[in-house]
């Protein structure tokens, strides 16, 4: 992450090498994060993942070459739906209908992409 950190003002955001990069690092963190105990939740890797997404769901510029930009944005949603509605215990906003729906319609809009894609994003996306 440091040498990532110490490049991302220089990335080229036009390019889809940036934007898979981002996805790739998402994904990593979606799956893998563990803690230095070798714990995990749930809740952490979505928080981990959550800004790699929002990088490409916030860029205006990226390419529409892009191979996963419907898995890249379909995750952003997973994890700003958690972020906001399950994790932030702070706010007493509850998830409305509407959201559920965005979130089950933005899910099932992409399992067409999923058939090609790969194991995890196959059972992260057909279990979600």
């Amino acid at each position: 992450m440091a040498l990532y950190n110490a490049n991302k003002d220089r990335f080229d955001r036009t390019t889809s090498e940036v934007a898979k990069l981002n996805y790739k690092i998402g994904m990593m963190y979606f799956n893998y994060y563990t803690e230095e105990d070798g714990s995990y939740s749930f809740s952490t890797r979505v928080q981990k993942a959550y800004s790699f997404f929002a990088e490409n769901h916030n860029n205006a510029e990226i390419p529409q070459d892009f191979e996963d930009l419907n898995l890249a944005e379909c995750y952003y949603q997973i994890c700003s739906f958690y972020k906001n509605y399950i994790l932030n215990g702070a706010t007493v906003e509850e998830a409305s209908r509407d959201n559920y729906e965005n979130l089950f319609s933005t899910i099932e809009n992409t399992l067409a992409d999923v058939q090609s894609a790969g194991a995890y994003n196959q059972l992260s996306l057909m279990v979600q």
